[in-house]
């Protein structure tokens, strides 16, 4: 088994929420604090999901698991200014 932070998918996550650590900096006022800091809180359990998913036997609970909490996230409640600034 490889070690979480070698892993492809665990580098790109950490790369991502980099790149949206940088990106929601110029988010407008409105949106930096609810659409970005749910953004980076939804990569960032990403990322620490992969530790145990890639530990784990039958991987399928976590995805799933995932997957339900992905659906259940909504944006800010201003797609109108928010996503302008995607």
């Amino acid at each position: 088994m490889a070690l979480y932070y070698d892993l492809p998918v665990y580098q790109d996550v950490y790369r991502l929420i980099l790149k949206l650590i940088e990106i929601t900096k110029e988010f407008p006022r409105e949106c930096k604090h609810t659409l970005g800091q749910n953004l980076k809180r939804d990569e960032i359990a990403v990322a620490r999901s992969i530790y145990p998913a890639n530990k784990a036997k039958d991987r399928t609970e976590y995805l799933e698991r995932f997957q339900a909490g992905r659906r259940a996230r909504r944006g800010c409640g201003q797609p109108h200014q928010c996503h302008t600034a995607l």
